[in-house]
């Protein structure tokens, strides 16, 4: 996989169960190889501009994947922490 360096975060303390989980940022099914790759690379902290030039990649398609990212990740569980993590972006 192409970043399997990046170090994620640790998760959030657990405020309630849910079905994502705490102990781990557990990702939707069905992310496609690239989201995943833009996913980590959002939860490492780095804002869009530094994902484009990281992927090698236009702005405006990480823009593009961010968007289809958060649709995917509300469908999975609206509680997940990730949901935070996307839609509270510089």
């Amino acid at each position: 996989h192409l970043l399997t360096e990046v170090q994620l975060p640790p998760p959030p303390p657990p405020t309630r169960p849910t079905t994502v989980g705490y102990e781990d940022y557990s990702f939707p099914p069905g992310l496609t190889p690239r989201e995943t790759d833009i996913l980590r690379l959002a939860i490492a902290g780095l804002d869009n501009q530094q994902i484009s030039q990281r992927l090698q990649t236009s702005l405006r398609n990480v823009e593009k994947y961010i968007l289809h990212l958060q649709q995917k990740v509300t469908r999975y569980s609206k509680e997940s922490p990730l949901n935070h993590i996307l839609k509270n972006r510089d």
